[in-house]
C-alpha cells in the first residue's frame, strides 16, 4: 500500500504493555498510542517501538473521558457512545493525514509532516512516539511551506516576463 502512495495509520493496541501489535508496529505504518483527556498516556495503551505519535483515545475511568462515537445500536438506528482505545486515536491521526493532504502536501511528506510537528518533550519516546498529535503546527508548516513555493513560482514567471520584456 505504501508503495502506491497509500498512508497507512495504525493502532498500537490496548494491553497497556510494551508490544506494538501488528500492523501498528510495521515500519511502513504510522503507529498510534492512546492520550487520556488530560494528555498523559492512557493506561491501556501499547507503547515501545512502532509508535509514531500519540492521540487522544480517551480514558472512560474518568467521567465524560471517552470519545462519543456515532455507531449503530442493532436496531436499525443510531446512537452515541463513549469508547477508549488507541483504535480511538487512530482517526484523530488519519483525518489529520486527510486534512493535509486536502492542504496539498504531497502523499509521501504527510507522515513526516506530522511526526516533525508533533507537540514533544524532545526526542522519540516509547509511550508517545515522536509526540502528542498537533494538527495546527503541521496546518502552519504547510502552510509556510507552500508559500514558499509560491513565492519561488512567482518569482520564477516574474524573471521570465522580465526577460521577455527586456
Amino acid at each position: 500500500a505504501r508503495a502506491k502512495g497509500v498512508i497507512v495509520v495504525a493502532a498500537a493496541g490496548n494491553s497497556g504493555r510494551r508490544g506494538v501489535g501488528y500492523p501498528g508496529a510495521l515500519e511502513e505504518t504510522i503507529g498510534v498510542s492512546a492520550l487520556g483527556p488530560g494528555g498523559k498516556m492512557a493506561p491501556y495503551s501499547s507503547y515501545g517501538k512502532g509508535v509514531d505519535i500519540s492521540a487522544p483515545g480517551g480514558d472512560k475511568r474518568q467521567r465524560n473521558g471517552g470519545i462519543l462515537q456515532d455507531t449503530i445500536d442493532g436496531k436499525g438506528g443510531h446512537h452515541y457512545v463513549e469508547y477508549q482505545g488507541t483504535s480511538m486515536a487512530t482517526p484523530h491521526v488519519a483525518g489529520a493525514a486527510a486534512v493535509l493532504l486536502s492542504r496539498g502536501v504531497p502523499a509521501d511528506k504527510v507522515e513526516q509532516t506530522l511526526l516533525q510537528t508533533a507537540k514533544s518533550e524532545g526526542a522519540w519516546d516509547e509511550k508517545f512516539g515522536h509526540g502528542q498529535l498537533d494538527l495546527g503546527a503541521a496546518l502552519d508548516t504547510s502552510v509556510e511551506n507552500a508559500n514558499g513555493i509560491r513565492f519561488l513560482l512567482g518569482a520564477f514567471l516574474a524573471f521570465l516576463i522580465a526577460q521577455m520584456a527586456g
